[in-house]
């Protein structure tokens, strides 16, 4: 916990920001995760980083402290499994975290979804795309993972 004080709000580059958030269990997501699934997607270069984690007090305090703030304007990421969207914005892009009751089903609900219908359906930047689906789909995902 020193080390991480120390470390505060000294984020340089969107690199030092994805290793902070790997390290606290942090799973990239969005469209620059979609290339774990599809390698042949090419995310835009000014794409922003989409990581999310496990929802706790703690945690949220923490990414506040290391520079991050409360983002709750973006309606299409706060589906019943969000419980906090934070951002840093870095000299190139803005990473993004949605802080979820459980990282780990999100995960695979995310995971599970074709690329295709990542693509058209819930990648903000898609000409087919419908903001305000975004959220109820991920909704019926969710639902439908739970049985």
């Amino acid at each position: 916990m020193i080390e991480d004080l120390l470390q505060l709000k000294t984020f340089k580059t969107v690199d030092e920001v994805i290793a902070f958030l790997e390290s606290k269990g942090g799973h990239l997501c969005g469209s620059r995760g979609l290339v774990k699934n599809n390698p042949s997607f090419v995310p835009l270069e000014d794409s922003d980083y989409d990581f999310c984690l496990t929802y706790s007090i703690d945690m949220y305090n923490m990414l506040i402290d290391y520079g991050f703030h409360d983002t709750a304007t973006m309606p299409e990421y706060f589906d019943d499994e969000a419980r906090a969207i934070l951002e840093i914005t870095t000299s190139t892009v803005p990473v993004q975290v949605v802080l979820r009751r459980d990282a780990e089903f999100y995960m695979e609900v995310y995971n599970a979804i074709p690329s295709n219908v990542y693509i058209s359906y819930l990648w903000k930047r898609s000409a087919s795309c419908d903001r305000e689906l975004i959220q109820p789909l991920f909704n019926l995902m969710f639902a439908l993972k739970r049985g």
